[in-house]
């Protein structure tokens, strides 16, 4: 990745970024091998090696977001949508079947909060890693971005794995341990094309596409799908409020009528400009 970093022009800082947002995920992997190593207990949750984790995903995040380049393909919202779509998820689909009837305190509230961190976040690189792929050029730049959204998608998909093992039985626990390093194969396979292909350039398309279209309706559909799945889960509870998907869908609505109402304010300013 570092290598990739130093052989593009225009796309340094995206390499550079990810490279640094692997380096850090190595870092944490190290730290972590080693402390259970030595003192021969499972590292706590949470810990500095946390600290370290959340850095690749800053890292993840703004190679992302400096790659979509454009304004307009810069929505924050979009993310946002989708990680409230995971939130809910998570919660009603694995983590509250397990309580039982103990009820949600605060303690499980935190339990949750500390479990379901990282596989709720992937939602945020793959929403973006969509995006970059859907506006990558046709060819080998969207050759490369698939890789890399393909890698996050793969880390993201262990991270549940993880993260639902515990809760569910039915879970493959060695299916994390696949796809973490299925990551790191995909993401240097993209590096290696950039590298001994020697990609000219990392472009995006100026035009929407069929594809481009029909990614950009994923956050909509999230955000549809979180509140389909609140108002059929207090129907189905006989109208007992949950406020973590109450909480989720009036996010996931608000960020999205934003997104509506910016892009009606930028299209009237296009046609006063063009006026």
């Amino acid at each position: 990745l570092w290598w990739a970093a130093r052989r593009s022009t225009e796309a340094r800082p995206f390499w550079g970024l990810l490279a640094a947002g692997w380096a850090s995920n190595l870092v944490g992997n190290v730290t972590w091998g080693v402390y259970e190593f030595v003192t021969g207990r499972s590292l706590p949750t949470p810990s500095p090696v946390d600290a370290v984790y959340l850095a690749r995903y800053a890292c993840v995040l703004m190679a992302l977001w400096r790659y979509l380049g454009s304004p307009t393909r810069r929505r924050w919202v979009d993310p946002i949508a989708v990680t409230c779509a995971a939130t809910t998820v998570a919660w009603m689909g694995l983590f509250r079947p397990t309580l039982g009837s103990t009820g949600i305190t605060l303690t499980h509230f935190l339990d949750f909060t500390m479990g379901a961190t990282y596989p709720i976040l992937d939602a945020a690189p793959i929403t973006l890693g969509l995006l970059a792929w859907a506006h990558a050029e046709q060819g080998r730049s969207r050759c490369v971005v698939g890789l890399v959204t393909l890698a996050m998608i793969s880390y993201g998909a262990a991270n549940w794995l993880n993260f639902a093992s515990p809760l569910s039985p039915a879970a493959g626990s060695d299916l994390p341990g696949f796809f973490w390093p299925l990551a790191d194969i995909l993401a240097g396979l993209a590096a290696w094309v950039v590298v001994w292909r020697r990609t000219p350039s990392m472009g995006m398309t100026a035009r929407q596409t069929a594809l481009t279209r029909w990614v950009e309706r994923v956050p909509c559909l999230a955000g549809l799908g979180t509140a389909g799945l609140t108002a059929g889960d207090l129907i189905l509870r006989g109208g007992r409020v949950d406020p973590v998907p109450i909480a989720c869908t009036a996010i996931a609505l608000g960020a999205l009528g934003y997104r509506s109402w910016r892009g009606q304010r930028r299209e009237e300013a296009k046609h006063a400009t063009e006026g």
